[in-house]
C-alpha cells in the first residue's frame, strides 16, 4: 500500500526520536573529525555529528499497540521514500525527542538521504544497510547530550510515526479478537 497523498498531514513521520534501543535494531555512528568509522573518541575536535538509518525497507519491527494486540510492521523501500518525502514536505524536519518523551531543541538535521545503489555514502560510515534505507544525519548542539551519546546512553534513531488511519482498525478494541497470524497478515498487505 503506498501512502495517502491527499492526507499527508495525518501519514508519516513527525518527529525522530535519538533512543537507546532502536526497534530498528540499527545503531547509529557519532562522527568526529579526524574518524569516519564506528569508534568514538572523546577530544576537542568532535564534530557532534549523529548519522544513522532512521527506516529501514523490510526490517521487521516489533508493535504491541492498542488492545495488547502484538505484530511485526514492516515498510517497503516505496513506504519509506514518500515517508522521508512526507517528512520534509510537513515541515518536521525541526522535530527530535529524546527517547520517544522529551522534546529535545539540542540537534538539527544536518542531512538526509535514501540509500539508491549499493556503495553510496553509507558504507563509508560503516552503515552497510540495504538499498532503500532512509539515513540521517543530525548535528548535536549540546555538550551535555554528546556526552550522553558517547557514553552510550542514546544508541539509534526511532521514528514517530502518525499512524494510517487503516492501522488504527488492527489495533482497535472495537474489532473481534484476532489471532497474532490474521494481523501480520493484514499489515503486511497494507505495506506492499
Amino acid at each position: 500500500m503506498k501512502l495517502n497523498k491527499s492526507d499527508k498531514e495525518n501519514t508519516g513521520v513527525f518527529a525522530i526520536s535519538i533512543v537507546d534501543k532502536p526497534a530498528i535494531q540499527s545503531n547509529f555512528i557519532a562522527l568526529s573529525d579526524n574518524e569516519k568509522k564506528q569508534t568514538i573518541k572523546l577530544s576537542n575536535d568532535d564534530r557532534m555529528i549523529l548519522t544513522g538509518a532512521a527506516l529501514i525497507p523490510n526490517k521487521k519491527i516489533y508493535r504491541n499497540n492498542v488492545g495488547g494486540d502484538e505484530a511485526y510492521i514492516y515498510f517497503s523501500k516505496e513506504t519509506i521514500d514518500q515517508t522521508a518525502e512526507y517528512y520534509f514536505a510537513n515541515n518536521q524536519s525541526m522535530n527530535f525527542t529524546l527517547e520517544h518523551k522529551d522534546k529535545t531543541y539540542d540537534v538539527t538535521l544536518k542531512e538526509s538521504w535514501i540509500k539508491e545503489f549499493e556503495n553510496d555514502k553509507s558504507v563509508e560510515y560503516g552503515l552497510e544497510e540495504e538499498i532503500g534505507t532512509w539515513f540521517v544525519s543530525l548535528k548535536v548542539h549540546d555538550s551535555e547530550l554528546w556526552k550522553d551519546i558517547k557514553s552510550g546512553e542514546y544508541n539509534g534513531f526511532s521514528v514517530e510515526l502518525n499512524m494510517l488511519p487503516q492501522l488504527k482498525t488492527f489495533f482497535s478494541e472495537e474489532i473481534k479478537p484476532r489471532t497474532q497470524e490474521d494481523v501480520i497478515k493484514d499489515l503486511l498487505e497494507l505495506f506492499k
